[in-house]
Parts: C-alpha cells; sequence; structure tokens
C-alpha cells in the first residue's frame, strides 16, 4: 500500500485531460488517504480545441524523482489528451515518431501505472455535419466488424473497394476521402498502442498497464482493434484490458493506494447484473469484475456479506434497458416501487452496522435517478452514504463507486471525514442535480449540449447554474442531518460547453 491516512505519501500524476472527471475526481478520491498528488501546471493539459503540450509534459516527467511512484496517462503524453487521441495522424510523422520514442522510458522506470485508450467508433464532434457524419461511421463500423471480423482481411476488402461496396449495398455511403482520413487515424493509434505493449514487456514487474474501451459498443473496429492487442499482450502480466475510459485514472489510483480489499456487491434487483447498459459492451456484471481485477479487489456477490466492512449498492434501470437520465421529467418522478424497499432496508442495516457504504446510480446514462435521491432524501440516508456516483456511463459509475469505496481508509480522522463528505456531496449537485435537472433544462433553452459556449455565456451560466443548486440544495436539506456544513458552491463549465460541469464544494 502506497500510504495511510496518517503517513500521507507523493504520487506524479499525469491525466487523460483536464476535464474535472480526469483529473479534480482522482485529486479528491487521493485526498481521503492524505495522498498528495504531484502534477504539471495545468495549462499544459490543453482542452476540447487544443491539444496538450506533449513535449513539456515528457521534459517534467523526466526531472521528477524516478523513486516515486507514477500515474500516468499515455494519451496525453503522446497526443495531448483524449480528444488529441483520436487524430493522432494529424501530428507531422516526424513529431509522432519522436514522440512515441518515448515510450520505453515508461517501462524503464518502474512503479508506473500506466494507461491508453483504445480508439473509440465515433470521431469527436463539433458541428451538426459531424454528428451526421459520426452516426454513419458507428452503424459502418459495426457492420463491418460482423461481416469481416478481422483487420486484415478489413484492410485488404478496403484496398480492393469490396468494403465500400458493401457498405453502399446497405445503404451507407461515405466519401473516400472521410474512408481514408478514419482508417488512417485508428491505424496510428493501434500502432502506438502495439508499440506501448512492446514497450511494457520490458517493463519492471513493479509497472502495470492498462487499456480502456473508450465509449464501447457491443460490435465495432474497435473491438476487432482490441482483439489485436489482447493477443500482442498475451504473455506479459502487467497488462489488462476493461471498458471505460475517464475513470481509469481512479481504478489505478486505487490499485497504488489500496489494493488486496474485499468488497460486498448488493443489487437493487436479481436481473440486474446481468444488463448490457448504454455504451458498454458487456453487462454491468462483467464491467465490475473488470474493474475489480484492475484495482486488485475481491468482489462478494453472495448474500453472507456480513464481514465485509464496506459494501458497494447498485442501483441499477428499474426495466430492463436503460435510458437517458434527460428522458426524466423535472419534477415528475415517480415514486419508488415498494418492491425495492428491501434494497433500501440493507442500506439502512448496513449504513447502522457501522459498514462504509457507496451507491453506484446506474438507472440512466449521463445523470442520476432523480426519483432515487428523492427517496433517500426522504428516508434520511444520502448524507449518511460514504459516497455516490451516476455520471455519464455505466462504466464511468461504478469505476467512481468502487474506487472511492477502496480508497476511504480503515481509520478515518477529521481531514478523511471531511475529503469523503465533501466528494460525496459534490457528486450528488453534478451527477444528479446538474446533469438530470438543471442541464436538460439548459439544453432546451441554449440549443444543445455540445454547442460551444462565448465566454460570456460561459460567465452568465456558471452563475446561474450556481444559483440553481443552491437553490435545490437548500429545498431538499432544509431538515436534514448533515454531518458538515456547506460554505460555499463554485461552478466552472471548463470547456465552454454544458456536457460537463466543475461543481466544487466548500465544506466545513
Amino acid at each position: 500500500m502506497l500510504s495511510t491516512v496518517n503517513s500521507p505519501g507523493r504520487l506524479l500524476f499525469v491525466p487523460l485531460d483536464s476535464r474535472p472527471c480526469c483529473s479534480l475526481f482522482v485529486q479528491r478520491l487521493a485526498e481521503f488517504r492524505g495522498l498528495k498528488l504531484c502534477m504539471p501546471p495545468a495549462e499544459w493539459f490543453g482542452n476540447l480545441e487544443c491539444r496538450g503540450s506533449s513535449e513539456q509534459l515528457w521534459a517534467w516527467l523526466r526531472e521528477q524523482d524516478d523513486g516515486l511512484p507514477a500515474l500516468l496517462s499515455a494519451d496525453m503524453l503522446l497526443w495531448g489528451g483524449l480528444v488529441g487521441s483520436r487524430r493522432p495522424a494529424d501530428l507531422e510523422e516526424n513529431q509522432r515518431q519522436s514522440l512515441l520514442k518515448n515510450l520505453n522510458y515508461l517501462g524503464e522506470r518502474g512503479n508506473t501505472y500506466a494507461f491508453s485508450t483504445i480508439m473509440r467508433v465515433a470521431p469527436t464532434q463539433k458541428t451538426t455535419g459531424e454528428i451526421q457524419e459520426a452516426e454513419l461511421l458507428v452503424k459502418a463500423s459495426r457492420l463491418l466488424a460482423s461481416h469481416y471480423g478481422d483487420l486484415d482481411i478489413l484492410k485488404e476488402a478496403f484496398a480492393a473497394n469490396q468494403a465500400q461496396e458493401y457498405l453502399e449495398s446497405q445503404g451507407i455511403k461515405l466519401s473516400n476521402q472521410v474512408w481514408r482520413d478514419y482508417l488512417k487515424q485508428r491505424q496510428h493509434k493501434n500502432a502506438a498502442n502495439l508499440a506501448l505493449i512492446s514497450a511494457w514487456k520490458q517493463a519492471r514487474d513493479s509497472s502495470y498497464l492498462l487499456f480502456g474501451h473508450d465509449d464501447c459498443q457491443t460490435q465495432g473496429l474497435n473491438l476487432l482493434e482490441s482483439s489485436v492487442l489482447q493477443e500482442a499482450a498475451r504473455d506479459c502480466g502487467g497488462i489488462s484490458f476493461t471498458t471505460g475510459t475517464d475513470e481509469l485514472a481512479q481504478l489505478l489510483l486505487a490499485r497504488c493506494a489500496a489494493p488486496g480489499q474485499t468488497v460486498s456487491v448488493v443489487w437493487n434487483k436479481e436481473d440486474a447484473c446481468d444488463l448490457v447498459t448504454r455504451y458498454e459492451d458487456c453487462s454491468l456484471g462483467e464491467v465490475m469484475r473488470r474493474q475489480a481485477q484492475v484495482t486488485n479487489t475481491v468482489l462478494d456477490f453472495s448474500d453472507d456479506n456480513e464481514q465485509c466492512e464496506k459494501v458497494l449498492f447498485v442501483w441499477g434501470p428499474w426495466g430492463s434497458v436503460q435510458e437517458e437520465s434527460f428522458c426524466q421529467r423535472d419534477a415528475h418522478w415517480p415514486a419508488i416501487p415498494d418492491s425495492f424497499n428491501a434494497f433500501f432496508d440493507k442500506i439502512e442495516d448496513a449504513l447502522d452496522a457501522g459498514k462504509s457504504v457507496v451507491l453506484a446510480d446506474v438507472a440512466y446514462a449521463n445523470g442520476g435517478d432523480c426519483s432515487l435521491v428523492k427517496h433517500l432524501l426522504e428516508r434520511k440516508l444520502l448524507t449518511r452514504l460514504s459516497g455516490y456516483a451516476a455520471w455519464n456511463t455505466s462504466g464511468n459509475t461504478l469505476g467512481t463507486a468502487l474506487s472511492a469505496l477502496l480508497m476511504l481508509p480503515d481509520n478515518v480522522d477529521r481531514s478523511s471525514f471531511l475529503a469523503y463528505k465533501r466528494f460525496l456531496l459534490e457528486r450528488v449537485l453534478d451527477d444528479c442535480i446538474y446533469e438530470s435537472m438543471v442541464r436538460p433544462q439548459l439544453i432546451r433553452a441554449m440549443g444543445g449540449s455540445f454547442r460551444p459556449l462565448s465566454e460570456r455565456e460561459t460567465e452568465v451560466l456558471q452563475k446561474r447554474i450556481k444559483e440553481k443548486l443552491w437553490h435545490v440544495y437548500k429545498l431538499y436539506t432544509a431538515n436534514m442531518p448533515m454531518h458538515i456544513g456547506v460554505k460555499d458552491i463554485s461552478v466552472r463549465l471548463p470547456w465552454r460547453r454544458l456536457f460537463e460541469a466543475e461543481i466544487s464544494v466548500e465544506v466545513e
């Protein structure tokens, strides 16, 4: 174990990008155990429009103490972040080769926890035209993967124009230039991941490399690429693969600082673990098993789990399909059916027994279940939890919830108590109140979640969001025992769009 709450350690950290989920969340979790993350200047991480400064980041990393453990995003170091990693071929060939030469250093330094993404099927979209083109590429990717089933065969089919003819027969027509650019980006990214695996085969036993599927699907070219990578890494024990992307650094932090634990898992209904939700290539249960492997955690799914001091409760979709969070309609949230009473009774029993309880809300994609949060407030359970998560994909949510549970120290002092209670409040405010209540209203008013905002619009919206959050917070917690005081709430839209917000709480 890297450290305990009473003996803080240091960890080098280069995040996937500057979004809160990739940077701030990891810092918050580190605070649970008094860990200090040593990071490069934030302005080097870039944003939606600008790549991070890869050359400066490599120089910074080489200047640091090689004896310190390091948590590093290969996508930031090579391509300037996640968005840049989806267009590696945009870099000049000499620049790309220069960056790739640094990979051997990651394996040589030891005590390094690195992660890289397997490119998602859809390119990053910034305009309506790009969204429409991306939808066609996603559909085409599924058809091609199913029809050809092998990257080499697919490459030959494109060279002979057979793949294009097949897609046209299925009603999909894209220009040859679009296909050349799309496949070129994927080939460069896949080649870089293969080079990373090659470098890792020479790495020390203390290092670990993790690949995550960026917005995965049950079919697509990314899964064919993943098969190639897994075959290349077959004989290397320090490499693993999982679903998801934005939560990878959190999982690796837990592996580095809090491995070897056992966690009890309780589902809201029997078949929840078998559901395949949006943006995932496998069931919820399989997502959890993969994340447990990454964090070196034992999951106990049995009913006889009284010995487990840490319990992860999973609130899955009410029905058989996961919908988007915006499908909920302002303040018309249905009451939780009585059939779920046993689930909430188990939460209360675990809390009364003094166990650490974290709740993963995956009922919806891209936001929390408002009915759930309302019900938890009514039963006075929400603020007793040690953690909550409900953001973006199910993999993102489960990864944050599991990592938060693992990072909770055995011996809680004032500092760690304030740290995990603050993260709990931030996640409720962000994942449920903002994502499921406030953002849908703003989207309808502003004309889209991804529309770039001007500086003036950003300032006005940040102020408006803060006012709404304060209003809802005070409304629902007026008669609640909070166990912690909230002095202020700050709101920032770091990428000047509505999709992600950095919501921070100042506690006392």
